[in-house]
């Protein structure tokens, strides 16, 4: 997956991300974080890569940094099941990808 470049992120509107290539089955999850000191507050959209773009809107918060992470990870028919000695329950397979972006002085 492939994001689109050469765009500015205004973090107090409303926001079109926008990608090409990667697994069609994946999923796209966006989160803002909000670092506030002593605790996050995070909002998250979760979309398929297949849709090749996204829009977001967060409103930006009190923190002194906001985060822009986004995450792909296997569709639900994408996990692959696994066994191994010890483990009566089985396991599964899984991958993720994490993007992560500071917009505000972090």
């Amino acid at each position: 997956m492939t994001p689109i470049t050469g765009e500015f992120f205004n973090p107090q509107s409303t926001n079109t991300l926008a990608w090409t290539g990667g697994d069609p089955d994946a999923l796209i999850t966006v989160y803002f974080v909000d670092h506030l000191g002593w605790a996050d507050v995070s909002i998250g959209q979760q979309g398929n890569v297949s849709d090749g773009s996204m829009s977001i809107t967060w409103q930006e918060g009190q923190g002194p940094g906001l985060e822009l992470d986004i995450e792909v990870t296997p569709g639900p028919s994408e996990v692959q099941a696994l066994g191994a000695s010890g483990l009566s329950l089985g396991g599964q397979h899984l991958w993720k990808y994490t993007h992560r972006f500071f917009l505000n002085g972090s």
